[in-house]
C-alpha cells in the first residue's frame, strides 16, 4: 500500500467547538480567520484539527500548522504539527491566557492594574505591586515564572518543531530539567538523551 502524506497547511483560527479533550489527544473545531478554498472542511462550516494540542482558549488566535488526513467516519481532519499563538497577545487574549494559568483573585487583581502584564513580564519591564490588591512579592515571583513557563512551553514546540513535541511532553520536562532553559540546552546538546528521559518517545 502507498504511504500517503496529506498536504501540510498552515492557518489562522479560533477556537469554535471543543469535540474531544483527554490529557494526550484532543480533537478540535476551529473556525478559520479567513476564507481559504484549499482548507478542508468539517460539515459545520469550520476546520477539524486533532493531536496532542496545548488546551486551546476562547477568543485566541493561533497559527496552526497540520497534515490533512481524512477519517472514514469524520472526514476531513488536520493532524496538528505545530501551534503557536500570537506572540503579542490583544487585552482580550491576555485576559483568557492568565485566568486560564492563575486563580481568579490574582488575574482579577493584577489585571485591574496592568492590562498588559503579559507584555511587561515578557520584557521584565517595572511593575508595582504596591498598586496590586493582594499580591506580594514572594507569590508574584511565582506567578511570574508560571506565566514564563506557559509561554516558553509554547515557543519550545515551535523551536524544537523536528521533534514534534507535544504539550504533556513538555510538562514532563519541565518536571525533570526544573527549567525551560534546562530542557532547552538538554535538547540542543543531547536531544537523544532528553527525549529518552520521558516514557513513550522510541
Amino acid at each position: 500500500g502507498e504511504c500517503f502524506m496529506g498536504e501540510v497547511k498552515t492557518f489562522e483560527a479560533k477556537l469554535s467547538t471543543v469535540v474531544y479533550d483527554s490529557p494526550n489527544f484532543k480533537i478540535y473545531s476551529v473556525k478559520p480567520n479567513n476564507s481559504d478554498a484549499t482548507l478542508k472542511y468539517n460539515s459545520y462550516g469550520d476546520v477539524t484539527i486533532v493531536g496532542d494540542i496545548p488546551q486551546l482558549m476562547e477568543g485566541i488566535t493561533y497559527k496552526i500548522t497540520g497534515e490533512q488526513s481524512q477519517h472514514p467516519k469524520f472526514g476531513y481532519q488536520y493532524k496538528v504539527k505545530q501551534i503557536l499563538r500570537d506572540a503579542d497577545l490583544t487585552n482580550e487574549e491576555v485576559t483568557v491566557f492568565l485566568y486560564e494559568i492563575l486563580t481568579k483573585r490574582q488575574a482579577k487583581a493584577l489585571l485591574e492594574v496592568y492590562p498588559d502584564i503579559l507584555h511587561r513580564i515578557k520584557y521584565n519591564e517595572e511593575i508595582d505591586l504596591s498598586l496590586v490588591k493582594g499580591i506580594k512579592e514572594t507569590s508574584f515571583r511565582k506567578i511570574k515564572k508560571k506565566l514564563l513557563d506557559h509561554m516558553a512551553l509554547l515557543q519550545l514546540i515551535n523551536d524544537f518543531k523536528e521533534y514534534e513535541l507535544t504539550m504533556s511532553q513538555l510538562k514532563k520536562l519541565l518536571d525533570e530539567f526544573k527549567s525551560v532553559e534546562g530542557i532547552k540546552m538538554s535538547l540542543e546538546n543531547n536531544p537523544y538523551m532528553t527525549l529518552c528521559s520521558i516514557d513513550g518517545i522510541g
